[in-house]
């Protein structure tokens, strides 16, 4: 089962870029973690997908789906 997290911008992170925002407010999550979960569309911003330098706005309502670790045999 995966998780589905709920973040909205605020002013003071306006500007900022999806995947520092992401990863500053999700603690497992690095910066790299995000920017893969960003490529594969598990990333929306306000139900769309978006890129990893989009600049935020205040407002924005992000969506961060984190699928379960997958087992490497």
């Amino acid at each position: 089962m995966s998780d589905k997290l709920t973040l909205t911008v605020d002013e003071k992170a306006s500007g900022s870029r999806a995947d520092k925002f992401v990863s500053d407010n999700i603690a497992e999550l690095t910066r790299s973690a995000v920017q893969g979960l960003i490529e594969k569309g598990n990333v929306l911003i306000n139900g769309n997908q978006t890129s990893k330098n989009y600049k935020l706005r205040s407002g924005d309502c992000i969506t961060v789906d984190i699928p379960e670790p997958q087992i490497v045999r």
